[in-house]
C-alpha cells in the first residue's frame, strides 16, 4: 500500500518520546541531577509515545490489510507479514538481553529468569514475575508487543469477514475483555493483561482507518482544529496530574492520540515535499521499531561508560541524554537498513508457501 508520510513521521515522534523518558529517568539515577537541579521535561507524558503507537498500529493493520478482508487465506497472509515484520528485532534484542545478563550480569538490575519465562518471552506470552504485580516480559519493552500479537492474531482469526463487520466483531470482544477485566479483576497473569482498556486504543485506530478508507477528508482548519484538541487534551491530563497508567488510559492519552492521527491523516492531500528533514524524518519513522527497541541497549551502555569514567557525579545529565538521542537515532537507521528491512524480506520468504505447480508442468 502507497507510504502515508504524516504516519511515518508519527512513528518517528512516538519512538523518540519514549526515548525521551527512558533517558529522563535514566538521568534522575545520576548523582550529577541533584547537583545541577536536573528538572525532566514532562517525564510522565513521555509514555504517551506508547498509546500514538497503539492508534497507528490499529490504522495501519486495516489500511494495510484492505484486500485481505473477506479471503479464506486473508488471515494466514496477514499473520506472516505481521511475523516477519515484528519477531526477527525482536528475538534479537531479547537474546542480546539474555546474553548481556549472562555474561555481565553487574551490567543489568533484572533478576535471571526461568526458563519458562525465557519461553514465554519469546513467543509474546504475558506473565508476571513471582511476587510482582508487573505482566513484563524479560526484556521489559515486549509488553508493548505482547499486546500487538494479541491484537494480530485476533485481527487475523477475523479477516474472513467483511471490512465492517470484522472491526465491528473486535470492537464487541474487546469491550466484552474490558469489561470482565474490570468485574472479575484477575490476578495477573494473561487474561489480566489482555482485559485491560488499553486494547481499546487498537480498535480507536481501526476505526479511524474505516474513515479514512471511507475517503473522508478534512479542511486544513477542521485537521488543524483537531491538532490542538488532542495536544489540549494531553496538557490538561498532565496539568490535572491524573494517573492516565489507569482504567482511564484510552481516554486520557488514547482520545487526544487518535485526535492527533485524524488530523495528520485526514487532510485534504498531503503535500508533496522533498525537504531534507522531511525525508530524514520519514526514514526515522520507517525506523521507529529499531529506534523502539534498541534505545535501552544504547541508554545502559552509555550508562555504563559515564559512571567508568566518572561523569555521573560531574557532568550535568542533559549532556548524557543529548549524547544518547545521537547515538540511537543513526544506530536504529543502520539496523532498520541492513537489519530490520533484509531480514523481513527473507522470513517473508521463507513463510511464503511456494505456488503449486501447473497440471501442464507435471505432466
Amino acid at each position: 500500500m502507497p507510504q502515508i508520510r504524516s504516519i511515518q513521521i508519527l512513528r518517528a515522534a512516538a519512538a523518540l518520546s519514549v526515548a525521551f523518558g527512558h533517558l529522563q529517568s535514566e538521568s534522575l539515577t545520576m548523582p550529577a541531577a541533584a547537583a545541577s537541579n536536573f528538572k525532566p521535561i514532562l517525564l510522565d507524558l513521555t509514555g504517551a509515545g506508547v498509546d500514538l503507537f497503539f492508534i497507528i498500529s490499529g490504522f495501519v493493520m486495516v489500511y494495510a490489510s484492505r484486500d485481505l478482508f473477506e479471503s479464506a487465506t486473508g488471515g494466514r497472509t496477514f499473520l506472516r507479514r505481521r511475523i516477519a515484520r515484528i519477531v526477527p528485532l525482536y528475538w534479537l534484542t531479547t537474546t542480546v538481553f539474555l546474553l548481556t545478563m549472562l555474561l555481565l550480569p553487574h551490567a543489568l538490575s533484572s533478576a535471571p529468569p526461568t526458563s519458562l519465562e525465557i519461553v514465554k518471552s519469546y513467543f509474546f506470552i504475558p506473565y508476571a514475575h513471582a511476587g510482582a504485580k508487573d505482566i513484563l516480559p524479560i526484556y521489559k519493552l515486549g509488553w508493548t508487543l505482547n499486546y500487538e500479537m494479541f491484537f494480530y492474531v485476533v485481527f487475523a482469526i477475523l479477516l474472513f469477514l467483511p471490512m465492517h463487520r470484522a472491526l465491528s466483531g473486535i470492537a464487541a470482544l474487546f469491550l466484552a475483555l474490558v469489561a470482565m477485566g474490570a468485574v472479575f479483576s484477575p490476578a495477573a497473569g494473561p487474561f489480566a493483561f489482555w482485559t485491560r482498556p488499553i486494547i481499546l486504543e487498537f480498535v480507536m485506530g481501526a476505526f479511524l482507518a474505516l474513515i479514512f478508507l471511507a475517503g473522508r477528508r478534512l479542511s486544513p482548519w477542521q485537521a488543524l482544529l483537531l491538532l490542538f484538541c488532542g495536544l489540549v487534551g494531553f496538557a490538561a491530563t498532565t496539568i490535572s496530574g491524573f494517573d492516565a497508567h489507569g482504567a482511564w488510559r484510552p481516554l486520557l492519552w488514547g482520545l487526544p492520540a487518535v485526535l492527533i492521527v485524524a488530523a495528520a491523516v485526514l487532510r485534504d492531500a498531503e503535500r508533496e515535499s522533498k525537504s531534507g528533514l522531511l525525508v530524514f524524518f520519514v526514514l526515522l519513522g520507517d525506523a521507529s521499531y529499531a529506534l523502539y527497541l534498541l534505545h535501552p541497549l544504547v541508554i545502559r551502555a552509555l550508562r555504563l561508560t559515564w559512571d567508568r569514567f566518572g561523569l555521573s557525579h560531574s557532568v550535568s545529565p542533559w549532556l548524557f541524554v543529548g549524547l544518547a538521542l545521537l547515538l540511537i537515532v543513526p544506530a536504529a537507521i543502520l539496523v532498520h537498513l541492513f537489519f530490520e528491512r533484509p531480514m523481513t524480506r527473507h522470513i517473508q520468504k521463507l513463510l511464503t508457501p511456494a505456488p503449486a505447480a501447473s497440471p501442464a508442468a507435471q505432466t
